[in-house]
């Protein structure tokens, strides 16, 4: 059986490639980062077409444990741990004391700073010039925006809607370009300059713990007749314990090989009667119903809706995330209580038609505990991902409590298929990965 893969055909519908920048100069910034306070509150979700779109293979394994004789996870002990450790500050920008680069054009590199609630450009030739940008404002690298000489970014306060600018040397003075509302500070939000010097906004899930990495969704600014205009250019990674901005998420360090920042999603769920979240529009909707005595699933994909049955005898609901499947359309997870565990099931359009999928080597998907040799129970914990996948976690010996074989999910057309990758030593309390070193450590 061939390996799954991403629809070529989705990602060129859902998604737009990177746009590569050249850079004009180089000059001798002065890169003291500042660290603000990161907001904790909530925001709306990403898109999930954008998230499916991207998809990847991550890191990830999980070998088959015998369940009980009826095949329902007994409960066992709550999983051991380590005690969380404090988490450092995350890096929350890039701002800058100051600047020096050639703003007016003559060849000889200016200073550029704040000076209180204005920008100050003292050049070459002895002249000063000033922008009012309000107190508290954020100096960033120079960007290329377009025009002909560096675009100048000052974001404002921290948590301020209003103040900021970017603004450029035009006819012998400091001119505003219109930004739109792009530099507004908001939870969810952040602004950089990338080291082409492109100039970027974007929008990630703020639920998201500050020590987490997270996904972005970018967009790139150009000028255009004294207008700042966007266009988005995909998905970027943030780690915010170690980067000052999002970069591409190939760039960072061991992400391939690392299934404690899989970009776990901070989850939603929706009970029946409730729209999917994400999925909720006239054309793309998805909804858990009753139907009788039963349960069915109604799932509507370009304005075509088609139903499944849902067999359980306690109420369902609807995980907040869809992932990637075989077809130019996503899956979606529901679940339900079993005994002391939860229990999954993925629904997609097949070549079948929209049906529930099966489990390849009928394993156990779902949260619970798993009887394995000896009389151990061993923990498992199922997730859907910022990146639209699938994954499973399962303890590999109650005395190692946080070691795990994790496993990767992916669709192939009818079949849920598992892709096991190896062990890792895992902190579920705070989804992160623990030096191996670490593990079974007391």
């Amino acid at each position: 059986m061939s390996a799954p893969v991403t629809p070529p055909g989705l990602e060129q519908r859902l998604t737009a490639a990177l746009h590569a920048r050249a850079d004009l100069v180089t000059p001798d910034d002065l890169t003291t980062l500042l660290v603000p306070a990161a907001p904790r509150r909530r925001s709306r979700r990403t898109a999930v077409l954008a998230g499916l779109a991207a998809a990847a293979v991550v890191a990830g394994a999980v070998v088959a444990v015998p369940l009980l004789d009826d095949g329902r996870p007994e409960r066992g002990p709550a999983p051991a741990g380590p005690t969380p450790s404090p988490s450092p500050d995350t890096v929350d920008g890039q701002a800058v004391d100051r600047l020096r680069v050639d703003v007016d054009g003559d060849g000889t590199p200016d200073d550029v700073r704040l000076v209180g609630a204005d920008l100050e450009v003292a050049l070459a030739s002895g002249t000063t010039a000033t922008w009012p940008v309000g107190a508290g404002a954020r100096l960033l690298p120079w960007a290329d925006v377009g025009t002909s000489r560096p675009g100048l970014v000052v974001l404002p306060a921290p948590g301020a809607e209003e103040g900021g600018a970017v603004v450029t040397w035009r006819d012998g003075t400091l001119t505003p370009i219109d930004a739109q509302g792009l530099l507004a500070d908001r939870p969810g939000r952040v602004v950089w300059v990338d080291e082409t010097r492109a100039l970027h906004s974007g929008e990630y899930d703020a639920g998201v713990p500050d020590d987490e990495r997270v996904l972005v969704q970018a967009t790139s600014y150009h000028q255009v007749r004294g207008e700042l205009l966007g266009t988005p250019v995909g998905e970027q990674c943030w780690d915010r314990l170690a980067e000052a901005t999002p970069v591409a998420c190939e760039q960072l360090p061991a992400m391939d090989a690392d299934p404690s920042l899989m970009f776990p999603v901070v989850e939603d769920r929706y009970p029946v009667g409730e729209p999917h979240g994400q999925l909720s529009g006239d054309f793309e909707k998805v909804v858990l119903r009753r139907a009788g005595d039963e349960f069915e699933l109604s799932y509507t994909w370009d304005g075509v809706e088609s139903t499944a049955p849902v067999r359980t005898v306690v109420a369902p609901e609807l995980l907040g995330s869809a992932i990637a499947s075989s077809l130019d359309a996503p899956a979606v997870v529901v679940g339900y209580e079993s005994g002391d565990s939860t229990r999954m099931q993925v629904y997609a359009p097949t070549s079948e038609g929209f049906r529930a999928l099966d489990v390849a080597d009928g394993r156990f998907l779902g949260d619970g505990f798993l009887a394995g040799s000896g009389g151990q129970y061993l923990h498992q914990r199922t997730w859907t991902s910022q990146r639209s996948g699938l994954w499973s976690a399962q303890q590999v010996s109650a005395d190692e409590p946080d070691r795990y074989l994790v496993t990767r999910w992916t669709v192939d057309d009818t079949t849920l298929v598992p892709d096991d990758q190896g062990e890792a030593c895992l902190d579920f309390s705070r989804n992160r990965r623990l030096p191996d070193a670490t593990c079974g450590a007391s």
